[in-house]
């Protein structure tokens, strides 16, 4: 028994055994490039079905920023006319109470 017995199978690991099956089985190249390629068309379909919501809500922040940004302008422009209108009552007010006491 000094021999191997040639009854029992050798193991092959499974890569090992995907790499002899696909250099030993002539035309498998294409039908492996084609599941490859469905693969490939699947994920991306996937990928593209949860970036979907994702563009939709950036696009909805972006219209809420834009928003704000108009808010924030309007506001801005709003003080600015309060704040001019103060600085002239607070400058004839001085100049009154000026007046007053030089008298």
């Amino acid at each position: 028994m000094g021999d191997k017995d040639k009854t029992i199978p050798e193991f092959i690991s499974w890569a090992n055994a995907t790499q002899i099956w696909q250099e030993h089985c002539p035309g498998i190249k294409s039908p492996r490039n084609a599941a490859l390629l469905e693969s490939d068309k699947h994920a991306l379909t996937r990928l593209a079905e949860m970036a979907e919501p994702l563009v939709k809500e950036i696009g909805q922040v972006s219209l809420e920023i834009e928003q704000l940004e108009s808010r924030k302008r309007f506001l801005s422009a709003l003080y600015k006319a309060l704040e001019q209108q103060y600085m002239e009552y607070s400058e004839s007010y001085q100049k009154r109470l000026s007046a007053g006491e030089s008298k």
